[in-house]
Formats: structure tokens, sequence, C-alpha cells
């Protein structure tokens, strides 16, 4: 399968880590969109979302000179790989995939680019809310590791709500749609969370339990038309904020 990829910043271990396990499965990545986090609209949703000092953090990790605030799992799972890339951006240039950067994922550039990819896929890893027109660009078919239960936990900080809910602790791979997280579901796995003892732990574990329940599948599937289908979400309002 030829499968793009979307990160929130070139930096993205998550999206770096995507991309190799897309490659070591035996498909091709077909591309990388990388939305620049330096734009207004971005900066005032993690304002909303996270407060003032969810944006110094973030801005701190986006830093050339910062020190890496990757959660402990991510790191281990990106050293496990044995991934010398640090940056989008590195992978792509020595793996010659393409790699477009965009200030927002539903633009003209980012839409053409994805049906010049001629992609079977888009898997998400990141970059703000998808629209109906790059949706169908893809041919309906984006793929998310969504870090909580659905149709239980929808929209962001999932595996927080999750956890404060009393609901399983678990990833659910699904296809996005115009909604919040109501797509059809693909697969979902349990989280062993039995050493976990902080909530950046628990996110940490949670974001490599999705890449590697990626993993499985497109080790496994050839193509999407192999891909198991649990359920269409019917879906509760969503416990966090739109994802």
């Amino acid at each position: 399968m030829r499968i793009l990829v979307s990160a929130g910043y070139n930096k993205s271990k998550a999206a770096i880590a995507i991309c190799e396990i897309v490659r070591r499965s035996g498909h091709e990545v077909a591309g990388i969109l990388v939305v620049s986090p330096y734009n207004i609209r971005r900066l005032r949703q993690l304002v909303v979302q996270r407060g003032m000092a969810g944006l110094r953090a973030a801005i701190k990790k986006l830093a050339p000179s910062a020190t890496s605030t990757t959660p402990d799992q991510l790191q281990t799972y990106f050293d496990e790989l044995d991934l010398p890339s640090q940056s989008l951006s590195d992978w792509a240039a020595a793996n010659q995939v393409d790699l477009l950067t965009v200030t927002d994922l539903n633009s003209d550039n980012s839409v053409d680019f994805v049906t010049k990819s001629n992609c079977d896929a888009l898997i998400y890893g990141g970059g703000g809310i998808l629209r109906k027109r790059l949706i169908e660009a893809t041919g309906r078919k984006v793929l998310n590791p969504h870090c909580g239960p659905l149709p239980e936990i929808r929209g962001m900080n999932a595996i927080e709500w999750a956890l404060l809910l009393d609901k399983p602790l678990e990833i659910t791979v699904h296809y996005i749609d115009e909604g919040i997280d109501t797509g059809e579901i693909v697969s979902r796995v349990a989280l062993d969370t039995d050493r976990v003892t902080t909530i950046e732990e628990l996110r940490g574990t949670a974001v490599v339990g999705g890449i590697k329940e990626l993993a499985r599948l497109l080790s496994a599937h050839g193509s999407l038309d192999s891909f198991p289908s649990l359920e269409t979400v019917n879906a509760p309002p969503p416990a966090g904020s739109a994802s």
C-alpha cells in the first residue's frame, strides 16, 4: 500500500516511528504532511486546550535547542526501533520521500499533495481537525490510533478521561470521518498499565500502544480491503475537546 502520514510538527517522534513501521511492514510511505506549529491559529488552540502552561511547554519542546520532553515510553520505543532520524525532514530525505510543510492540513496545497500522491490511505499522526475535502482526497481512508475506548470516550485527552470515568484503558484504531471520532472501527487493544504510575507515563503508554497496533495491522494485511471492521461508532458526546 501507498500510505501518507501526517504530523503536527517536524520533530514528532510518534510520526517518525509511524513512517518507519509503514516502511518495515513492506508498504510505501507515499508522502509526509507536516503542519507548521508556528501560526496564530494553532497557538490559540493550544491556549484554549491546555492554557498558558501548555503553550509554554509546547514552545519549549519545539525550540531547536530544547532538551527532549518526549515521554519516556515513546523515547524507549523510538530507541528500540533504532531510528537515527531526529526529524521527519531527515527521515524523508534518507528514504527519498516527499515532504510538504503547511500551515493548515486542510489547505489547497495539502489537498493537492494528497491527490497527487495516489495514496491508499493516510495515517493521522497529528496536525489538527480534518475537513471533508481532505478526507475525500484520501478516498475516505484516514486511519487514526485513538488513545481511548470508542464510542465511550471521544475527543482530546481520551486516555485521561477513560481513567477518570473508570472506562477501559485501550487503543481504538478507526477511520476518521467528518464527526468527532465517529468513523468505522478497525481494531481495539487493551493497554498494559501495570507499571504506569503517572499521567505522563499513561500518555506515553497510549501513544506507543497505538503505534504498535498500527504496526500489527500493517504487517498482517496487504491492503485496506483485508482490514477488519468491528463496527461504526454510535457515539455519545465526546468527553474531551475535538481531536
